[in-house]
């Protein structure tokens, strides 16, 4: 009691298993411990996870979406991106634009990522122009190590566009 690294670690472990049900309120205990703080990343993307697992997906949104404000970093960093990527799909494209607007003004430190993943949905829902544009605004703005894959995938925009995005 009282240790919220071992609550995240069996509410994970409970996930894990199967059991997202029996995770949830182990989580939330991790919550209350941690509070506000930035400690509280690792439960709210435990958490996220849960609640997709259990099918509530708004929820699971808001959770993740909650753990990259905090700071969440590392690897659950790349997977959060990609679990909302796909949740926000399910929302629709408004939505999405809407979320990775709010996670660049809270954590401007990861513009880079959310920004191609934005393009991404773009490209995912036809709209290769407006990806491209999003692509070709990010590069303009970032530094040179950053540069190299928004320009492969602002290729790949290209290659779909076809004839249409030469001219």
């Amino acid at each position: 009691p009282g240790s919220w690294p071992i609550y995240n670690l069996l509410g994970d472990a409970y996930t894990r298993s199967g059991n997202p049900k029996l995770a949830i309120p182990v989580l939330e205990q991790s919550l209350d411990i941690t509070g506000d703080s930035e400690f509280s990343n690792k439960a709210l993307y435990l958490t996220s996870i849960a609640y997709e697992a259990e099918g509530d997906n708004a929820i699971a949104m808001k959770y993740l979406e909650q753990s990259i404000h905090k700071g969440l970093s590392g690897s659950s960093l790349g997977s959060a991106f990609e679990h909302l990527a796909e949740l926000y799909t399910e929302f629709g494209l408004e939505r999405a634009v809407l979320g990775y607007e709010q996670i660049i003004n809270m954590r401007p430190d990861r513009e880079v990522v959310a920004k191609r993943e934005m393009a991404e949905l773009f490209r995912n829902n036809g709209q290769n122009t407006k990806s491209a544009e999003i692509l070709v605004d990010l590069m303009t703005r970032i530094n040179e190590k950053d540069q190299f894959p928004v320009a492969i995938q602002l290729a790949d925009n290209y290659k779909e566009l076809g004839d249409e995005a030469k001219a």
